[in-house]
């Protein structure tokens, strides 16, 4: 049996054919797809239910509340961008961990006593920067890195670190590293875009040769494995002298890029960079670092985060330094959220107890401050009342100090400035549009389906009352036979 529909309401064009199955009176069975579909449209209402914002003035007050404390929090203990002390600690930080690495090798104390060296050698000091520097350039050579010192071509000796992939402390550095042993040749990448290939000599680390193909292979499979090992710790040693400088300047000298700067500038080397000056402009960032001057990246405003040191080139000694600050900076970020989400839990967790009375039946999913509108929502206002304060208390501090100077008041402005709950903020908003905007799909997708479930009620309805149909004329002839019956007898 067919049945058709057909209406519009409201613009809303609905229309459908209900194929009923023969009505065998056994009752209307739902089908294996409807029922997963009704199982799908219970959790899309659910979902729904998830992504609309539940949160009551408490909730709002409350958020509001924590955003003002952590903006204290930040006023007045962790303060202003000091990148001249994070500078140091990032200094003190590099050498301590080339010490620390340089000590772990066996030979180093060998090394420092002098043990095989000639008679004119100086004993060095084993807890010294230098010492370890020294040793670990001695000791670790990359192919390659001896060779950048050549006329004639784009790339320095100050930029060779940043145009060699293999100085990279990235994944590509480390297999462009492995690479250089197979092919022989390094290769740079300077800000021109030009490719330079250089023959080196490969550190031997033992190969095996066969005269068979079959043994070619397998040599050749081995010949990788243990070159990948050798290379790998290679690498690392090597790196670990060049973060420090050299034996001669160990506050930084050539340097090595961080991991920021090594991404920016394996992609620089893509097609789509190639007429462009981003290539330049992070040379410039590594090789004379952040500033105004005519060879150093200028980034506006943000200069003024890189001053305080004779030395700002981007490279892993300074992200090291920048880090150090942005993790001061979210101490009270991280302080806003904690507030927030332990209030939302306790409060649903006394809601839950005075509904449930026992543990065991609490709905402990949502009870959880996460992955919902509503906490996403308290997150929403915590972070902008921080980040309101926290501008509020830079532009106070800065026009104090400005004097009435405009370059001078953005200046101290920016210094003030928490860069992390502004990333917060921004993150948090992000998510409350994409809920709101993911849950009118959902609502679209729920008013389809409640088409489609009148749909299913109507066929089932038709199916019962055929069903009921059939019984009535069932009994309806047990009548009309019992009548006949009736009519048989004789008084």
């Amino acid at each position: 049996m067919e049945y058709k529909y057909n209406n519009s309401i409201d613009d809303f064009r609905i229309k459908y054919t209900l194929v009923v199955p023969e009505v065998d009176g056994s009752g209307y069975q739902l089908s294996e797809k409807e029922q997963l579909f009704l199982k799908e449209l219970d959790e899309a209402y659910s979902d729904i239910e998830n992504l609309t914002n539940q949160a009551d003035g408490y909730d709002y007050a409350l958020s509001v509340s924590s955003g003002i404390i952590a903006g204290f929090i930040d006023s007045f203990f962790v303060g202003e961008w000091n990148f001249d002390k994070a500078k140091d600690w990032s200094n003190e930080y590099i050498n301590k961990k080339v010490i620390n690495f340089a000590n772990k090798d066996p030979n180093y104390k060998e090394w420092c006593d002098g043990v095989g060296k000639n008679s004119s050698w100086k004993k060095r000091k084993q807890n010294s920067s230098t010492s370890a520097i020294e040793f670990l350039e001695e000791k670790y050579v990359l192919p390659g890195d001896s060779d950048w010192n050549f006329k004639g071509t784009t790339t320095s000796a100050a930029a060779h670190h940043l145009d060699d992939f293999c100085h990279h402390p990235t994944l590509i550095g480390m297999l462009c590293s492995i690479l250089v042993q197979f092919t022989g040749d390094a290769k740079y990448h300077p800000s021109t875009g030009d490719v330079i290939k250089l023959p080196v000599t490969v550190n031997d680390y033992g190969k095996l040769v066969s005269d068979k193909p079959f043994g070619k292979v397998f040599a050749g499979i081995i010949n990788w494995f243990f070159s990948a090992v050798m290379t790998v710790k290679n690498q690392k040693g090597h790196l670990m002298s060049d973060i420090a400088g050299t034996h001669k300047s160990s506050k930084g000298g050539a340097g090595i890029p961080g991991t920021v700067m090594s991404t920016l500038k394996e992609l620089s080397a893509l097609p789509c960079f190639k007429d462009t000056s981003f290539a330049e402009n992070l040379r410039k960032a590594y090789q004379n670092g952040i500033g105004d001057g005519k060879s150093q990246a200028n980034l506006g405003i943000l200069n003024n985060l890189f001053e305080g040191k004779d030395s700002n080139k981007l490279d892993l000694r300074t992200e090291l330094a920048v880090k150090h600050e942005l993790k001061r900076q979210s101490i009270p970020v991280i302080i806003n959220e904690i507030i927030v989400r332990a209030f939302y839990f306790i409060r649903r967790f006394i809601d839950q107890m005075k509904i449930k009375q026992s543990l065991m039946d609490i709905e402990w999913k949502k009870l959880l401050p996460m992955n919902n509108r509503t906490i996403v929502r308290m997150i929403t206002i915590a972070s902008g009342t921080f980040c309101l304060v926290d501008i509020g208390d830079a532009a106070i501090r800065a026009a104090v100090k400005s004097g009435g100077s405009a370059p001078v008041f953005f200046g101290k402005f920016i210094l003030r400035v928490n860069f992390v709950g502004i990333g917060r903020f921004t993150l948090a908003v992000g998510a409350d549009l994409y809920m709101e905007a993911r849950k009118g799909r959902m609502e679209i997708a729920v008013a389809s389906g409640e088409v489609a479930n009148t749909a299913i009620e109507q066929k089932k309805a038709i199916v019962e009352t055929g069903v009921i149909n059939q019984k009535t004329d069932k009994k309806i002839e047990e009548m009309n036979s019992a009548l006949a019956e009736l009519d048989k007898l004789v008084f």
